[in-house]
C-alpha cells in the first residue's frame, strides 16, 4: 500500500509538470515545426519521466525484503523452540522414570532385608510355636482350613513341636484324612515316643479300621508314660472290657478315677 500510495503522489506532481512544460513549449512556438519539436520535447519528457518511475519502483522492491528475513529467522527460531523445550521434557521424564526406579529398587531391597533379617533371627523353634498358636486360634473360629495349613508349616518348621503335630493330626482325623493323619502319628512317636497322646490318638485310627487288639498293645506300651492322664486310664479300660480282660478294666478304670474323681460319674 505504501508502495502505490507514493508512486499515485509522485505521478500526480510528474502530470502536472508535464502539462505545464507542454503549454510553455506551445506558447514560444507557434509555427508548424514548431509545434513538432514542442510535441516531441513532450513526448521525451513523458518517456523520462515513466524511466524516472520504473527505477522508482525497483528501488523500493530491492529494500523491502529485508523485513521477511527477519521474520523468518524468527519463525526458525519459533520452530526450534518446541523442539528444545520437548528434549527438555523427554529429560526431566527419563529422569523422573530413572529416579522411581531407583527408589523402588531400593525400597524392594529395604523389604526383602528386613524379611532376610527376620528370617535369620527367629529360630525355626519360635517361628513352628507362633504358627501353632495361630493355628490354634483359626480352630476355635471354625476356620479349619487356615488351621490346617498354619498347623502344617509349624510341623515342618520343627518337627519336635509335639503339640502342633497332635493338633494337626487330631484335625486331619475329623476330616477323615486317616492315612496322612497315621503317618504323622508315628513320626511323632518315632521322634519321641514318651508323649503317650500320639499313642492315644493313633489307637482310635486303630479302632476305626477294626484292630482293637492292635489298639490296645500301642496303649499298653504307651502305658508308662500316661502317669497322670486320667482319660488314657479311662480309654485303655474300655479297650480292656472289649478285649474281655475283666482284671484289667478294673485295674484300669481305679487308676483313671484316682487320677481324676470325676472320671467315674
Amino acid at each position: 500500500m505504501l508502495l502505490t500510495a507514493s508512486r499515485a503522489k509522485l505521478s500526480s506532481w510528474l502530470a502536472a509538470f508535464v502539462v505545464v512544460a507542454a503549454l510553455i513549449l506551445a506558447a514560444q512556438f507557434n509555427g508548424p515545426e514548431t509545434r513538432f519539436l514542442a510535441a516531441a520535447m513532450t513526448l521525451v519528457i513523458v518517456w523520462l519521466v515513466s524511466a524516472f518511475l520504473r527505477t522508482y519502483e525497483d528501488g523500493l522492491r530491492k529494500e523491502k525484503p529485508k523485513k521477511p528475513a527477519a521474520s523468518k529467522k524468527v519463525a526458525s527460531i519459533e520452530k526450534k523452540k518446541p523442539v528444545r523445550i520437548q528434549q527438555k521434557q523427554d529429560k526431566v521424564v527419563v529422569a523422573s522414570l530413572d529416579h522411581n526406579i531407583t527408589n523402588s529398587s531400593l525400597s524392594e531391597a529395604s523389604e526383602q532385608g528386613v524379611v532376610e533379617r527376620k528370617l535369620r533371627t527367629l529360630p525355626p523353634a519360635d517361628e513352628a510355636e507362633e504358627a501353632y498358636r495361630e493355628g490354634v486360634q483359626n480352630l476355635q473360629q471354625n476356620r479349619a482350613d487356615e488351621a490346617q495349613e498354619k498347623l502344617r508349616f509349624a510341623v515342618a518348621t520343627d518337627p519336635r513341636h509335639v503339640e502342633a503335630r497332635e493338633f494337626l493330626a487330631a484335625l486331619l482325623m475329623q476330616r477323615d484324612s486317616l492315612v496322612e493323619a497315621e503317618q504323622l502319628l508315628n513320626d511323632g512317636l518315632a521322634a519321641n515316643p514318651e508323649h503317650h497322646r500320639f499313642a492315644q490318638l493313633l489307637a482310635r485310627i486303630y479302632i476305626q479300621r477294626g484292630a482293637s487288639k492292635q489298639a490296645l498293645t500301642l496303649l499298653e506300651q504307651s502305658q508308662p508314660y500316661a502317669k497322670t492322664d486320667a482319660e488314657f486310664f479311662g480309654f485303655l479300660a474300655a479297650l480292656y472290657q472289649r478285649d474281655g480282660q475283666h482284671d484289667k478294666v478294673i485295674k484300669a478304670y481305679s487308676r483313671a478315677v484316682t487320677i481324676n474323681p470325676q472320671q467315674s460319674q
